[in-house]
């Protein structure tokens, strides 16, 4: 959907949909557009997002909301975790343009799809 979110009339939209992959590589396609829009962030949401992408992806079970923001708000150096250095949910979210998902019943924080786990582990 990020990818259609710039085209501005119906026949732009149709060419885009046109121009989209199919088969077994569409959702690599996807994931690529995806991991470019996350690469061209600023250094420290790039950061961030692999960072995000890492703990997600290597977890040996799902990870709820404040396991991961207590993972990522470990600094080096630091023996104690310091609430200012915990990042919102919202930048989480953001900074990983739209492939990972959380889900405020739960609290979990998941990739997007099984697909994106299989993309993340042969990239």
């Amino acid at each position: 959907m990020d990818t259609l979110k710039d085209e501005l009339n119906a026949n732009q939209v149709r060419n885009c949909l046109r121009g989209l992959r199919s088969g077994i590589d569409a959702y690599k396609s996807a994931y690529e557009a995806a991991m470019e829009r996350v690469g061209s962030q600023s250094g420290e949401k790039y950061g961030l997002s692999k960072r995000i992408f890492a703990w997600i992806v290597h977890a040996k079970r799902q990870l709820h909301i404040v396991e991961l923001k207590h993972a990522l708000g470990t600094c080096v150096g630091k023996s104690w975790l310091d609430l200012d250095d915990f990042v919102s949910e919202q930048t989480i979210l953001s900074v990983c343009a739209g492939l990972i998902s959380y889900d405020d019943k739960t609290n979990i924080v998941r990739l997007v799809h099984y697909t994106a786990q299989e993309y993340f582990r042969e990239h």
